[in-house]
């Protein structure tokens, strides 16, 4: 079935693509409940694409499994495919507990994969306390952030007269088919300062999980992309540039002058 018609998983990249944006997310896009007495938790919004070209993926692809196969045996932990997701690493629990792994080695090799790799950072982060403050009837908080990547992306892709997909990480049948329509919107009708045929390189949007069914393979990218995204978070949090936000600021479009380019703040 197409992916236009409905959220689709990716199995195979299409021979005439040269790009992959790899998206996900940090903190919640609803603006509900931001009067809650955990709002602090609330006010941040991030979402990150890491963008490879094909061969550039492959040699990723060929590095994080050597990273998983270090530290596991055929890189799977309770017969699951290790996946790098941040927050697990973050609270060291399941892989990742310092009693199963040498917990801090691991760190330095997580930062080496991360900082080594070829890919292109295009992040974009709201305030959602200061967004909702700036208007009457405040813009959805995912479609604003979403629309900087597509527009970054697609700058990339037609300087190149390149064709791209993306990839973003399942989040439920609802989520998805809104993000979907929402991306959809945009590449059929185009937007403020793009016609709908500057986003016409894209040649697809799809929808996959941490994992495949059978728990014996996961989605590097999209485990790079968590990764990534949560640097960033937390660096747009605490305005503090720690050690892990500056092991991938390079890596951000336009660096050393990415702001409004490679990351953008919103408002």
């Amino acid at each position: 079935m197409s992916w236009r018609a409905r959220p689709v998983i990716l199995n195979d990249i299409k021979g005439d693509v040269d790009y992959i944006l790899a998206i996900d997310e940090n903190g919640i896009p609803s603006l509900k409940d931001l009067l809650h007495p955990k709002n602090d938790l609330l006010q941040w919004f991030t979402i990150t694409g890491v963008v490879f070209t094909r061969n550039n993926l492959k040699s990723f692809l060929e590095n994080i499994t050597e990273l998983k196969n270090k530290y596991w045996e055929n890189g799977c932990f309770n017969k699951k495919k290790v996946v790098f997701h941040s927050r697990d690493i973050r609270k060291k629990i399941g892989p990742f507990n310092p009693k199963l792994i040498n917990y801090e080695q691991f760190l330095v090799d997580l930062k080496e994969l991360v900082t080594d790799n070829e890919y292109t950072i295009y992040s974009s982060s709201i305030d959602k306390f200061a967004h909702v403050r700036s208007y009457i009837t405040p813009f959805p908080v995912y479609d604003l952030c979403l629309e900087f990547l597509l527009e970054r992306y697609c700058y990339k892709l037609n300087s190149k007269n390149k064709k791209g997909i993306i990839v973003v990480e399942s989040r439920g049948e609802k989520e998805n088919k809104l993000l979907l329509d929402t991306a959809l919107k945009i590449m059929t009708y185009g937007n403020r300062y793009h016609e709908s045929s500057f986003f016409s390189n894209i040649e697809g949007i799809y929808f996959n999980p941490k994992r495949t069914k059978d728990k014996k393979l996961s989605y590097p990218q999209l485990e790079l992309a968590d990764t990534v995204s949560y640097f960033i978070h937390n660096y747009v949090k605490t305005n503090n540039k720690c050690n892990n936000f500056l092991s991938i600021e390079s890596k951000l479009y336009n660096f050393p002058n990415y702001n409004g380019y490679g990351m953008k703040i919103f408002p």
